[in-house]
Formats: structure tokens, C-alpha cells, sequence
């Protein structure tokens, strides 16, 4: 059983936590708000989510950076309360390691412009449409 006073604290130190990290970042990210939670956004993209007292991290489930943050005592894979989809590539960290959230959210950024510098050196995809021009491929 939880202490209803304990979590309200808890989630008060996370929030003001979140928001310092927000000022020191500065231009880097901009807090919006999503899923009724504040986020951390780096050019378009979510990077950083606090879901009560937890800073959710984006780190992608198949690097090495995701497994290190799930080795923090308290840390797990992150999805939304009220999503019932898995959000696999999210890590949770609890306030009680907020220590470690500057970091974490600096490593989840790099990832996200490293994500955006891979898709920005692929070659543009086809625009979709039927072979031949849209003529039925009879040439007409």
C-alpha cells in the first residue's frame, strides 16, 4: 500500500527535477504536454516523458544505452497508464534515481539526432503509383 502524501511528494520532486533539466537544456528541447504528461521534445520528435514521478527515456530497445538504463535499481520498460501498447523502446526511471536523469535524457537526445541523421542519409523513397505512369501499363 502506497502512502497518497508520499506519492504527491514524490511526484512534486519529479516535477521540479523535470523542469530544471528542461531550463539547463535550454534551446536543445521543447516541453509540450502529451498523454496528460510533460514531455521533452528535440526537433519534432519525444525524447523524454515524466509520468508521475518516473522520467521515461527513449533509448531504442536494441541498443546497448537501453539495457544500461534498465540496470538502474528501479527502472523499466515505459508505456503510457493508460496505453495498453507496449513502448518497448522506452525506459522508466524513478525519481529516486533522478540523478541520473540529465544524463539519460542527453543520451535519449544524441539517440534521437543520431535516429534523424541515419534517416536523412537514405535515398528519398519512390512516389507511389502505378507502373507505366497510371496508364494500366498499356503505354497509352
Amino acid at each position: 500500500m502506497t502512502d497518497g502524501h508520499s506519492d504527491t511528494a514524490h511526484a512534486e520532486t519529479a516535477l521540479a527535477e523535470f523542469v530544471r533539466i528542461v531550463e539547463t537544456l535550454g534551446s536543445e528541447v521543447e516541453r509540450r504536454q502529451m498523454m496528460g504528461c510533460p514531455i521533452m521534445m528535440r526537433e519534432g520528435k519525444m525524447v523524454a516523458c515524466l509520468d508521475a514521478d518516473v522520467l521515461a527515456v527513449k533509448l531504442g530497445r536494441s541498443r546497448e544505452e537501453h539495457a544500461e538504463a534498465l540496470a538502474l535499481p528501479g527502472a523499466a520498460t515505459w508505456s503510457p497508464k493508460e496505453s495498453h501498447r507496449q513502448f518497448s523502446d522506452w525506459v522508466g526511471i524513478p525519481v529516486s534515481a533522478s540523478d541520473a536523469w540529465l544524463d539519460w535524457t542527453c543520451t535519449a537526445i544524441d539517440l534521437a539526432d543520431e535516429a534523424a541523421l541515419i534517416a536523412a542519409s537514405q535515398p528519398a523513397k519512390p512516389p507511389r503509383g502505378k507502373p507505366g505512369g497510371g496508364g494500366g501499363g498499356r503505354g497509352l
